[in-house]
């Protein structure tokens, strides 16, 4: 099965969808629970190693495996993990450090900017193609 033939099963094949789906389902899920086991674990993880260890292998199964599996494209684990890095970054700042003009924002607002950003790491690179100028 090809990444495209997996991409339409999952129905993630339009990035800038898939970008807004993932960022707000994020954010919704933390807005709805600030107090979660997951956050529990997110703050220990700063200051403890063994946290750190099962948080670095929960977001690599649970995230970066599962978004560069339908990724096309040069670098799927790499652009799949920098998506990540951004989504958990406002994710952070929004809920856990409340930093004020993020935790303040209307989600609709940090999803109108924040997603182009995430887009552009989910989307297929353009293909280089070598031209010759006479």
């Amino acid at each position: 099965m090809t990444s495209s033939d997996r991409c339409h099963r999952a129905g993630l094949c339009d990035p800038a969808a898939s970008a807004e789906n993932y960022l707000r389902a994020m954010l919704e899920r933390w807005a709805a629970a600030p107090d979660t086991p997951m956050a529990v674990l997110l703050r220990t993880s700063l200051t403890g190693d063994e946290a750190a260890d099962l948080l670095r292998r929960h977001i690599t199964a649970e995230a970066i495996d599962r978004i560069a599996f339908h990724l096309e494209g040069p670098d799927p684990r790499l652009r799949a993990a920098l998506a990540g890095a951004v989504m958990f970054g406002i994710t952070f700042h929004r809920h856990l450090l409340r930093t004020p003009d993020l935790a303040g924002a209307p989600l609709d607002d940090v999803l109108r900017l924040a997603v182009p950003l995430i887009h552009e790491l989910l989307a297929s690179p353009p293909t280089a193609t070598a031209t010759q100028d006479s």
